[in-house]
């Protein structure tokens, strides 16, 4: 048999391996995308993309009219890509599926795509046993797992991110993976600002180890790049200065404060300090994720201590994980919402603790191995070898046993809230709350038994007051018909409710909230497992008046 031939096999495997692996992650969302609630800007970009669904179901008839594109495709927020999507999803199993689930199947595709992504790219320089476990780890830790369901920005920032990293380092040997890169790099601008940072991460990187052949990736990104963030935004064709312009002005640095809580304080007037990305990655990390990349670091340090020149790949793994969290830790840069805004680290994370563990599961197993040393003549040395190889292979099954339940122990007990998840270095999410972190922060705990419990007792008409809960998430309720429609939605301050709806994103409560809170009992609780007794949505009844004396 040739080189080819054997090469043939070799490859067809491979790709079978990366479509179970996209297969499973997607099938892992589908089966359970309705279960979290609705999510703070999911209910901003449903409406956006059904906006987008008019548009282009009304071509032939005025849409490439300038008020029809600016009406259609302008938000100084963000670029389109992410609600296009959205879009799409809609339109593909819309027909179907209510509007909640057609969205986040899409979601759902993307966040199996960045799976299959890290799988191929770790494939390519370790063993398939370790690049499926980079994908299982990446897949698995539980606040990916849960933003694996939401449609909105985040996975498709965190895949873009992920392909352009990967095709860089590829195009430096291959063109076609340099308009690979400059592809990617375009599409992660037309998604979100995010993308920008890349080149401060890729370029230095290019150069310090492959000095000028980086220099076609460099430039290919910054061609591709501006071409394809103009021609994807329609809203650039017919008003380029004005888009750009709006956009650049709302991403300046004079950034709105986003209230947090943190280790106890609120940060209302100022952004969280420097080590809140350090911190929550490092609380909100499984223990043996963490282990694996502590392992998996101290092994890439090693070999750029002892062969910089060739250890290229190594450092690219480990500036890919600390870059995203660096920037975050900037002093102009607004923190919150736990590890969300630096999720393009996690796939490198996750790559970069497959490749810890391995090395554990290396070294466990080291003594199983015949020894070619010459036999003691103790008596009874003959069993010493057996009896050392029964031993390492029992900690080795007692090690991977641990850490499989470490990893899909907390998947299964918080789902559907993986986005309450704390580690056992502060206590899980009890402990994390009594040490001042947030409990939640994006209204997925305000689910199907919340609302079933306001439409069966709410009064006809009556009045729901929210806290900490997204302007649109309400609306967008009652719009798939999951939230009656004579239910209105009133402030809180004004006294005027029936019920009030509390999610327990502690850093956006007013004093007046609080006090509330603490002083009276809720009707109706939702907790994060049926002991414990960690609150994340509360119900209150209005209390009704004291009689006057």
């Amino acid at each position: 048999m040739t080189d080819g031939e054997t090469q043939m096999p070799k490859d067809h495997h491979r790709a079978l391996l990366a479509a179970a692996v996209f297969l499973a992650a997607w099938l892992a969302i589908a089966f359970t995308a309705r279960d979290p609630g609705l999510t703070w800007d999911e209910s901003i970009y449903y409406g956006r993309a059904a906006h987008l669904v008019g548009w282009f179901q009304s071509i032939g008839s005025g849409a490439f009219q300038k008020e029809a594109l600016m009406s259609a495709w302008f938000s100084a927020d963000h670029p389109p890509l992410g609600s296009l999507w959205i879009a799409g999803s809609f339109t593909l199993f819309g027909g179907s599926l209510d509007m909640i689930t057609a969205a986040r199947l899409g979601a759902g595709a993307l966040f199996a795509l960045a799976a299959m992504t890290i799988f191929l790219w770790v494939s390519r320089r370790r063993s398939r046993g370790e690049a499926l476990l980079a994908a299982a780890l990446f897949a698995l830790m539980p606040r990916l797992f849960a933003h694996g369901h939401f449609a909105n920005l985040e996975m498709m920032t965190l895949l873009l991110w992920t392909l352009t990293v990967v095709a860089f380092e590829k195009g430096i040997e291959s063109p076609r993976w340099s308009l690979l890169a400059g592809l990617f790099f375009g599409l992660s601008l037309l998604t979100k600002i995010n993308g920008a940072f890349l080149p401060f991460l890729l370029v230095p990187w290019g150069l310090i180890f492959h000095g000028r052949k980086s220099l076609r990736n460099a430039g290919t990104m910054a061609l591709m790049g501006a071409l394809i963030f103009c021609a994807g935004w329609p809203a650039i064709w017919v008003e380029p200065v004005g888009t750009v312009k709006a956009y650049l002005a709302n991403k300046g640095t004079q950034r709105m404060v986003l209230p947090v809580e943190y280790l106890g304080q609120v940060y209302r007037d100022r952004f969280a300090p420097w080590h809140y990305p350090f911190v929550m990655m490092l609380v909100t990390t499984p223990l043996v994720v963490l282990i694996g990349a502590a392992a998996g670091g101290w092994d890439h340090l090693k070999r750029l201590r002892q062969a910089f020149r060739s250890s290229g790949h190594e450092a690219l793994l480990l500036w890919a994980l600390l870059f995203p969290v660096l920037l975050l830790a900037s002093p102009r840069v607004p923190k919150y919402d736990g590890i969300r805004l630096m999720l393009p680290a996690y796939p490198f994370l996750a790559a970069l603790a497959a490749r810890g563990l391995f090395l554990i599961w290396e070294r466990l197993g080291a003594q199983e191995a015949p020894s070619a040393q010459k036999p003691s003549p103790v008596v009874g040395a003959r069993h010493a070898l057996p009896q050392r190889a029964c031993k390492a292979k029992a900690l080795r099954a007692g090690a991977a046993g641990l850490a499989a339940v470490g990893i899909l122990v907390p998947v299964v007990l918080f789902h559907p809230y993986q986005l309450s998840y704390y580690n056992a270095l502060v206590g899980g999410p009890w402990g994390a709350r009594g040490l001042g972190f947030e409990t939640t922060y994006w209204d997925d705990t305000f689910d199907a038994r919340a609302l079933a419990y306001l439409n069966e007792n709410v009064p006809h008409p009556g009045k729901v007051a929210f806290v900490a809960m997204g302007d649109f998430v309400w609306r967008i309720y009652q719009f798939t018909g999951d939230a009656r429609h004579d239910i209105q939605e009133v402030d809180f301050e004004g006294g005027d409710w029936d019920y009030l709806v509390v999610v327990p994103r502690q850093g956006w409560w007013t004093e007046r909230e609080r006090e509330f809170i603490r002083t009276h009992d809720p009707v109706w609780t939702n907790t994060l497992t049926p002991w414990g007794r960690l609150p994340v949505c509360l119900i209150f009844k209005r209390p009704e008046p004291s009689p006057s004396r």
